[in-house]
Protein backbone atom coordinates (compact mmCIF):
# COMPACT_ATOMS: atom_id res chain seq x y z
CA UNK A 1 0.00 0.00 0.00
CA UNK A 2 1.44 3.35 -1.05
CA UNK A 3 0.47 6.37 1.05
CA UNK A 4 1.04 9.93 -0.13
CA UNK A 5 0.24 13.08 1.85
CA UNK A 6 -0.59 16.42 0.22
CA UNK A 7 -0.46 19.78 1.98
CA UNK A 8 -0.66 23.50 1.27
CA UNK A 9 1.74 25.69 3.22
CA UNK A 10 1.84 29.41 3.97
CA UNK A 11 4.23 30.75 6.62
CA UNK A 12 4.34 27.69 8.88
CA UNK A 13 8.07 27.61 9.68
CA UNK A 14 7.49 27.18 13.42
CA UNK A 15 5.67 23.84 12.99
CA UNK A 16 6.59 22.68 9.49
CA UNK A 17 9.71 20.64 10.24
CA UNK A 18 7.98 18.70 13.02
CA UNK A 19 5.00 18.13 10.70
CA UNK A 20 7.22 16.74 7.93
CA UNK A 21 9.29 14.54 10.22
CA UNK A 22 6.22 13.12 11.98
CA UNK A 23 4.47 12.14 8.76
CA UNK A 24 7.64 10.89 7.05
CA UNK A 25 7.36 7.96 9.46
CA UNK A 26 3.80 7.28 8.28
CA UNK A 27 3.67 7.95 4.51
CA UNK A 28 5.82 7.12 1.48
CA UNK A 29 5.89 10.60 -0.03
CA UNK A 30 4.69 14.11 0.78
CA UNK A 31 3.68 16.83 -1.70
CA UNK A 32 3.77 20.47 -0.60
CA UNK A 33 2.24 23.43 -2.41
CA UNK A 34 3.61 26.71 -1.11
CA UNK A 35 1.21 29.64 -1.47
CA UNK A 36 3.87 32.36 -1.28
CA UNK A 37 5.51 31.99 2.13
CA UNK A 38 7.63 34.91 3.28
CA UNK A 39 9.17 33.08 6.26
CA UNK A 40 11.63 30.16 6.31
CA UNK A 41 9.10 27.51 5.20
CA UNK A 42 10.71 26.90 1.80
CA UNK A 43 14.21 26.81 3.32
CA UNK A 44 13.06 24.11 5.75
CA UNK A 45 11.45 22.02 3.01
CA UNK A 46 14.60 22.24 0.86
CA UNK A 47 16.79 21.26 3.82
CA UNK A 48 14.60 18.24 4.61
CA UNK A 49 14.62 17.24 0.95
CA UNK A 50 18.43 17.45 1.00
CA UNK A 51 18.42 15.08 3.99
CA UNK A 52 16.63 12.53 1.82
CA UNK A 53 13.07 12.98 3.09
CA UNK A 54 10.82 12.10 0.11
CA UNK A 55 9.21 15.43 -0.72
CA UNK A 56 7.90 17.27 -3.76
CA UNK A 57 7.71 21.06 -3.40
CA UNK A 58 5.57 23.24 -5.67
CA UNK A 59 4.53 26.87 -5.52
CA UNK A 60 1.39 28.75 -6.57
CA UNK A 61 1.19 32.34 -5.31
CA UNK A 62 -2.58 32.46 -4.93
CA UNK A 63 -3.56 35.90 -3.64
CA UNK A 64 -7.26 35.04 -3.60
CA UNK A 65 -9.23 32.12 -2.20
CA UNK A 66 -9.18 29.19 -4.65
CA UNK A 67 -8.65 26.14 -2.45
CA UNK A 68 -10.81 23.54 -4.20
CA UNK A 69 -8.96 23.47 -7.55
CA UNK A 70 -5.58 23.59 -5.82
CA UNK A 71 -6.44 20.79 -3.40
CA UNK A 72 -7.99 18.69 -6.15
CA UNK A 73 -4.85 19.17 -8.23
CA UNK A 74 -2.70 18.00 -5.33
CA UNK A 75 -4.88 14.92 -4.88
CA UNK A 76 -4.60 14.01 -8.55
CA UNK A 77 -0.85 14.58 -8.51
CA UNK A 78 -0.52 12.23 -5.53
CA UNK A 79 -2.50 9.57 -7.38
CA UNK A 80 -0.21 10.09 -10.37
CA UNK A 81 2.65 9.14 -8.04
CA UNK A 82 0.99 5.79 -7.43
CA UNK A 83 -0.90 6.57 -4.22
CA UNK A 84 -3.42 3.99 -3.06
CA UNK A 85 -4.56 6.47 -0.40
CA UNK A 86 -3.98 10.23 -0.17
CA UNK A 87 -3.92 12.07 3.16
CA UNK A 88 -5.08 15.66 2.68
CA UNK A 89 -3.44 17.48 5.59
CA UNK A 90 -2.85 21.05 6.71
CA UNK A 91 0.59 21.75 8.13
CA UNK A 92 -0.72 22.17 11.67
CA UNK A 93 -2.46 18.76 11.72
CA UNK A 94 -0.68 15.65 13.02
CA UNK A 95 -2.03 12.14 12.51
CA UNK A 96 -2.47 10.66 16.00
CA UNK A 97 -2.56 6.85 15.74
CA UNK A 98 -2.15 5.99 19.43
CA UNK A 99 -5.67 4.57 19.65
CA UNK A 100 -5.65 2.78 16.27
CA UNK A 101 -4.56 -0.84 16.66
CA UNK A 102 -1.79 -1.48 14.17
CA UNK A 103 -1.66 2.18 13.20
CA UNK A 104 -2.66 4.07 10.08
CA UNK A 105 -1.75 1.43 7.50
CA UNK A 106 -3.53 -1.40 9.30
CA UNK A 107 -6.67 0.70 9.62
CA UNK A 108 -6.72 1.58 5.92
CA UNK A 109 -5.99 -2.02 4.88
CA UNK A 110 -8.97 -3.21 6.91
CA UNK A 111 -11.50 -0.83 5.29
CA UNK A 112 -14.20 -2.33 3.03
CA UNK A 113 -13.34 -2.13 -0.67
CA UNK A 114 -16.32 0.14 -1.31
CA UNK A 115 -15.25 2.75 1.28
CA UNK A 116 -13.36 5.45 -0.60
CA UNK A 117 -13.29 8.30 1.92
CA UNK A 118 -12.28 8.21 5.57
CA UNK A 119 -13.00 11.10 7.91
CA UNK A 120 -10.47 11.92 10.61
CA UNK A 121 -11.86 13.55 13.76
CA UNK A 122 -10.09 16.80 14.57
CA UNK A 123 -9.04 17.62 18.14
CA UNK A 124 -7.71 21.12 18.76
CA UNK A 125 -4.66 21.66 21.00
CA UNK A 126 -4.02 25.00 22.69
CA UNK A 127 -1.06 26.71 24.39
CA UNK A 128 -1.17 27.01 28.18
CA UNK A 129 1.04 28.75 30.76
CA UNK A 130 2.53 25.36 31.62
CA UNK A 131 4.10 24.92 28.17
CA UNK A 132 7.88 24.96 27.90
CA UNK A 133 8.29 28.07 25.76
CA UNK A 134 11.89 27.10 24.96
CA UNK A 135 10.82 23.85 23.29
CA UNK A 136 10.49 24.53 19.56
CA UNK A 137 8.88 21.15 18.87
CA UNK A 138 5.20 22.13 18.78
CA UNK A 139 3.49 18.73 19.42
CA UNK A 140 5.78 18.15 22.39
CA UNK A 141 5.38 21.67 23.79
CA UNK A 142 1.60 22.00 23.40
CA UNK A 143 0.00 19.16 25.36
CA UNK A 144 -3.52 20.32 26.26
CA UNK A 145 -6.47 19.73 23.94
CA UNK A 146 -10.22 20.15 23.77
CA UNK A 147 -11.99 17.02 25.05
CA UNK A 148 -14.52 16.98 22.19
CA UNK A 149 -13.75 16.73 18.50
CA UNK A 150 -14.32 19.68 16.20
CA UNK A 151 -17.42 19.45 13.95
CA UNK A 152 -15.58 19.31 10.60
CA UNK A 153 -13.34 16.26 10.09
CA UNK A 154 -10.56 16.03 7.52
CA UNK A 155 -10.30 13.38 4.82
CA UNK A 156 -8.20 10.53 3.49
CA UNK A 157 -9.10 9.55 -0.08
CA UNK A 158 -8.71 6.30 -1.98
CA UNK A 159 -6.62 6.91 -5.07
CA UNK A 160 -9.17 5.34 -7.41
CA UNK A 161 -11.42 8.38 -6.88
CA UNK A 162 -9.15 10.37 -9.18
CA UNK A 163 -10.75 8.54 -12.12
CA UNK A 164 -14.27 9.53 -11.01
CA UNK A 165 -14.15 13.33 -11.40
CA UNK A 166 -14.00 13.83 -7.65
CA UNK A 167 -12.96 17.18 -6.18
CA UNK A 168 -11.62 18.07 -2.74
CA UNK A 169 -13.62 20.66 -0.80
CA UNK A 170 -11.99 23.75 0.71
CA UNK A 171 -10.18 22.98 3.94
CA UNK A 172 -9.92 19.25 3.10
CA UNK A 173 -13.24 18.73 4.87
CA UNK A 174 -14.99 16.62 2.23
CA UNK A 175 -14.81 15.04 -1.22
CA UNK A 176 -17.47 15.83 -3.80
CA UNK A 177 -18.74 14.29 -6.99
CA UNK A 178 -21.16 16.28 -9.17
CA UNK A 179 -21.73 18.68 -6.29
CA UNK A 180 -22.65 15.91 -3.84
CA UNK A 181 -20.57 15.15 -0.75
CA UNK A 182 -19.33 11.56 -0.72
CA UNK A 183 -20.05 9.39 2.34
CA UNK A 184 -17.35 9.87 4.95
CA UNK A 185 -17.44 7.43 7.90
CA UNK A 186 -15.33 8.65 10.81
CA UNK A 187 -12.29 6.77 12.05
CA UNK A 188 -12.94 7.29 15.74
CA UNK A 189 -9.73 5.53 16.75
CA UNK A 190 -7.56 7.50 14.33
CA UNK A 191 -7.41 11.24 14.99
CA UNK A 192 -5.85 14.45 13.85
CA UNK A 193 -4.20 16.59 16.49
CA UNK A 194 -4.71 20.19 15.40
CA UNK A 195 -2.36 22.99 16.55
CA UNK A 196 -4.14 25.98 14.98
CA UNK A 197 -2.74 28.76 17.15
CA UNK A 198 0.82 28.60 18.40
CA UNK A 199 0.89 32.32 19.17
CA UNK A 200 -1.67 35.15 19.13
CA UNK A 201 0.34 37.02 16.49
CA UNK A 202 0.09 34.04 14.20
CA UNK A 203 -3.68 34.19 14.68
CA UNK A 204 -3.64 37.88 13.72
CA UNK A 205 -1.79 37.15 10.48
CA UNK A 206 -4.02 34.19 9.60
CA UNK A 207 -7.19 36.19 10.25
CA UNK A 208 -6.12 39.15 8.12
CA UNK A 209 -4.71 37.13 5.23
CA UNK A 210 -7.47 34.52 5.30
CA UNK A 211 -10.25 37.10 5.19
CA UNK A 212 -8.59 39.23 2.50
CA UNK A 213 -8.14 36.16 0.29
CA UNK A 214 -11.88 35.51 0.39
CA UNK A 215 -12.76 39.16 -0.31
CA UNK A 216 -10.30 39.21 -3.22
CA UNK A 217 -12.01 36.14 -4.73
CA UNK A 218 -15.19 38.10 -5.46
CA UNK A 219 -18.71 38.57 -4.15
CA UNK A 220 -19.91 35.01 -4.72
CA UNK A 221 -17.00 33.56 -2.76
CA UNK A 222 -17.33 36.14 0.02
CA UNK A 223 -21.04 35.42 0.33
CA UNK A 224 -20.29 31.73 0.88
CA UNK A 225 -18.83 32.36 4.35
CA UNK A 226 -15.59 30.62 3.45
CA UNK A 227 -12.91 30.99 6.11
CA UNK A 228 -15.62 32.51 8.32
CA UNK A 229 -13.69 31.44 11.43
CA UNK A 230 -11.41 34.41 10.69
CA UNK A 231 -14.18 36.99 10.38
CA UNK A 232 -14.62 37.97 14.03
CA UNK A 233 -10.91 38.60 14.64
CA UNK A 234 -10.57 40.37 11.29
CA UNK A 235 -13.44 42.71 12.15
CA UNK A 236 -11.89 43.52 15.52
CA UNK A 237 -8.45 44.15 14.01
CA UNK A 238 -10.00 46.46 11.43
CA UNK A 239 -12.47 48.29 13.70
CA UNK A 240 -10.91 48.17 17.16
CA UNK A 241 -7.39 46.69 17.05
CA UNK A 242 -6.68 47.55 20.68
CA UNK A 243 -9.43 45.13 21.75
CA UNK A 244 -7.12 42.32 20.63
CA UNK A 245 -3.62 43.70 20.43
CA UNK A 246 -3.70 45.26 23.91
CA UNK A 247 -5.82 42.52 25.44
CA UNK A 248 -3.81 40.37 27.85
CA UNK A 249 -6.46 37.66 27.59
CA UNK A 250 -5.75 37.39 23.88
CA UNK A 251 -1.98 37.82 24.05
CA UNK A 252 -1.43 35.27 26.84
CA UNK A 253 -2.25 31.53 26.66
CA UNK A 254 -5.28 30.31 28.54
CA UNK A 255 -5.12 28.27 31.70
CA UNK A 256 -5.62 24.47 31.71
CA UNK A 257 -8.72 24.81 33.89
CA UNK A 258 -10.66 26.22 30.91
CA UNK A 259 -11.87 22.69 30.10
CA UNK A 260 -8.81 21.41 28.27
CA UNK A 261 -7.37 17.96 28.98
CA UNK A 262 -3.72 16.98 28.95
CA UNK A 263 -3.32 14.40 26.18
CA UNK A 264 -0.01 14.84 24.30
CA UNK A 265 0.35 12.96 21.04
CA UNK A 266 3.04 10.38 20.32
CA UNK A 267 5.30 12.42 18.05
CA UNK A 268 6.80 10.08 15.44
CA UNK A 269 9.58 12.29 14.02
CA UNK A 270 13.10 13.01 15.19
CA UNK A 271 14.59 16.10 16.73
CA UNK A 272 14.48 19.38 14.86
CA UNK A 273 17.52 20.52 12.90
CA UNK A 274 16.27 23.44 10.82
CA UNK A 275 13.69 25.21 13.01
CA UNK A 276 14.83 28.33 14.85
CA UNK A 277 13.24 30.55 17.45
CA UNK A 278 11.59 33.62 15.98
CA UNK A 279 9.63 36.71 16.89
CA UNK A 280 5.94 35.94 16.21
CA UNK A 281 4.95 39.62 16.11
CA UNK A 282 7.61 40.52 13.53
CA UNK A 283 6.73 37.43 11.50
CA UNK A 284 3.04 38.43 11.49
CA UNK A 285 3.86 41.96 10.30
CA UNK A 286 6.17 40.62 7.57
CA UNK A 287 3.62 38.02 6.46
CA UNK A 288 0.74 40.49 6.21
CA UNK A 289 2.95 42.97 4.33
CA UNK A 290 4.18 40.31 1.89
CA UNK A 291 0.62 39.18 1.24
CA UNK A 292 -0.50 42.78 0.69
CA UNK A 293 2.30 43.18 -1.85
CA UNK A 294 1.28 39.94 -3.61
CA UNK A 295 -2.35 41.08 -3.76
CA UNK A 296 -1.39 44.50 -5.12
CA UNK A 297 0.97 42.92 -7.66
CA UNK A 298 -1.77 40.62 -8.92
CA UNK A 299 -4.14 43.59 -9.17
CA UNK A 300 -1.54 45.55 -11.15
CA UNK A 301 -0.93 42.59 -13.45
CA UNK A 302 -4.65 42.41 -14.21
CA UNK A 303 -4.72 46.12 -15.08
CA UNK A 304 -1.58 45.82 -17.20
CA UNK A 305 -2.95 42.91 -19.26
CA UNK A 306 -6.67 43.67 -19.46
CA UNK A 307 -7.65 47.04 -20.92
CA UNK A 308 -11.29 46.63 -19.92
CA UNK A 309 -10.38 45.98 -16.30
CA UNK A 310 -7.98 48.94 -16.29
CA UNK A 311 -10.66 51.31 -17.58
CA UNK A 312 -13.24 49.97 -15.14
CA UNK A 313 -10.96 50.47 -12.16
CA UNK A 314 -9.99 53.91 -13.43
CA UNK A 315 -13.67 54.87 -13.62
CA UNK A 316 -14.30 53.55 -10.11
CA UNK A 317 -11.40 55.63 -8.84
CA UNK A 318 -12.92 58.81 -10.31
CA UNK A 319 -16.38 58.22 -8.84
CA UNK A 320 -17.16 60.79 -6.15
CA UNK A 321 -19.72 60.43 -3.42
CA UNK A 322 -20.78 63.43 -1.37
CA UNK A 323 -20.83 62.48 2.28
CA UNK A 324 -21.80 65.78 3.87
Amino acid sequence: MRLVAASRVLNEDDVLEAFVRHHAALVDHHIFLDNGSSDRSLDILRALQAEGVPLTVLQARAAHFCETPLLTGLFRMAVGMGADWVLMLDCDEFVDQRRAEGGLRALLAALPSDQDVLGLPLFAFHPTPDDDAADLLVPRRIRWCEPERRPDPKIILRGSLAMQNVSVAAGNHAAMRDGQILPMPLAGNLRLAHFPCRSPWQQVAKSVIGRLKVIAAGQEMAAGNLSNHYNADFDRIRNDPASLLRNEGFLSPGAPETGLVEDPIDYQGGELRHTVAGDPMMKAIAGITAFGEALATQHARLLDTNEGARLQVHNWSLTWTQLA
